[in-house]
């Protein structure tokens, strides 16, 4: 994403969204940030619009970011062959930690 393709969808009235790792830096101009960061891997973007934190995963605890700036916080449930496992432990973890 460049300036010039950015200027042209907010010119024809669109907004941009994405979701990022933040292990890079975004171009200016993008409307709306979800933050999914991984275990293991070193995100710089520490702000933005939501972070969301696919649950559970190996070497991560989610409430080392809670005190990162962003407007919302979410756990996602981890999918495969453990989902409904996973859907339990993302429950049991809001619910302790509301946040």
């Amino acid at each position: 994403m460049d300036d010039e393709f950015i200027s042209t969808i907010h010119d024809a009235g669109f907004e941009i969204a994405i979701e990022t790792n933040g292990t890079k830096m975004p171009p200016v101009g993008i409307d709306w940030f979800c933050v999914s960061p991984k275990a293991n891997a070193d995100f710089i973007l520490k702000s933005g619009h939501e972070l969301k934190i696919v649950f559970p995963q190996c070497g991560m605890n989610p409430r080392q970011h809670e005190g990162l700036d962003f407007n919302h916080f979410f756990i996602q449930p981890m999918n495969g062959p453990n989902q409904a496992r996973n859907i339990k432990l993302s429950e049991d973890f809001v619910a302790k930690h509301p946040q």
